[in-house]
């Protein structure tokens, strides 16, 4: 049996593409792209592991970092100044709606009602600047000229969302803070 390959030869090696990456796999890699990292290694110090990682809790459950970051990045990523002016309201992230109920941090019962703010804070700590470095996870959103408003664009979202494993929720003209709307 050939021993697993350790996460930093990955990351030199280049990453999966992350539909392939299991839980696991992602939080290896976004540990080890932490620690390469003097600024960032205080989120993921010596000694992090995949099984511990991250030590926050949110809703009683360690932080789900690997749907927390898939959701975004297959909303078009994270919603900056410069993507929101050019692409909104294509680019709008409802995270406590649309983010939240697709974590394992979830509980229909949850009353919280700073959990939007939250999943902000901890998207910027541990997950933006691994988004910068991988652009290829980004599911653009259409240029502003190939916005339509067609059930089969709806359905083509819908089912890229599927595939990403999750079910984009519709909302009127569209797939709410994805790929197509109005």
């Amino acid at each position: 049996m050939t021993p697993p390959t350790p996460p930093y030869i990955l990351r030199v090696l280049g990453r999966k593409p992350l539909e392939e990456l299991t839980e696991m796999e992602f939080l290896d890699d976004l540990i080890a792209f932490l620690q390469a990292d003097a600024d960032d290694r205080k989120f993921a110090p010596p000694g992090s592991d995949s099984e511990t990682f991250p030590n926050r809790k949110l809703n009683g459950v360690n932080l789900d970092l690997f749907s927390l970051y898939r959701s975004v990045v297959n909303r078009g990523g994270y919603p900056t100044k410069e993507r929101v002016a050019e692409l909104k309201p294509f680019v709008a992230v409802n995270w406590a709606g649309e983010i939240f109920p697709l974590m394992a941090n979830y509980s229909p019962g949850h009353r919280g009602t700073s959990v939007g703010h939250v999943l902000i804070q901890h998207y910027r700590s541990y997950l933006y600047r691994y988004e910068l470095a991988h652009p290829e996870d980004i599911i653009p959103v259409p240029p502003q000229g190939e916005r339509k408003k067609s059930k089969a664009n709806i359905r083509a979202a819908v089912e890229l969302g599927d595939r990403a494993g999750e079910a984009g929720r519709i909302g009127e003209g569209g797939v709410r803070g994805g790929v197509v709307g109005g």
